[in-house]
């Protein structure tokens, strides 16, 4: 009975320092961000205070250039420790502001699934941990 009681114990703290593991990590909030850049109005500078440097860049031919900020979000059971990859899902919010100079010219949100994600390109530039 006793050895029965330890298991169970032993199973609880096990789950308990597992679930300790999950630590909270800060969100971004890309969809209501995006309604704070609005083009022809918001400067490069006030994007930079609003929202941060950009996760990645692209120079375009025309002198145009396209920032990228992305956040990937998962579900409490992908995020489960050494089984989540395989439970749960995952979506990427993805904020492109293309600016001309000084001034922005567009700023779209998008959601994305992982492979849409990755046909975007950015999955090489993320530094989001696996």
């Amino acid at each position: 009975m006793r050895s029965r009681q330890w298991l169970f114990r032993g199973a609880l703290v096990f789950l308990l320092l597992s679930l300790a593991g999950c630590g909270h990590h800060e969100v971004r909030h890309l969809a209501s961000d995006a309604a704070l850049v609005v083009p022809g109005r918001t400067p490069r500078q006030e994007v930079i205070s609003l929202l941060g440097f950009p996760d990645d860049k692209e120079q375009q031919d025309d002198g145009q250039e396209v920032w990228y900020y992305f956040e990937r979000q998962q579900s409490r059971l992908r995020r489960t420790p050494y089984v989540g990859k395989w439970l749960g899902s995952e979506e990427y919010d993805v904020l492109v502001i293309t600016l001309r100079g000084d001034e922005v010219v567009s700023c779209v949100y998008r959601n994305l699934t992982p492979a849409e994600f990755e046909r975007l390109g950015l999955a090489a530039a993320t530094t989001i941990e696996e």
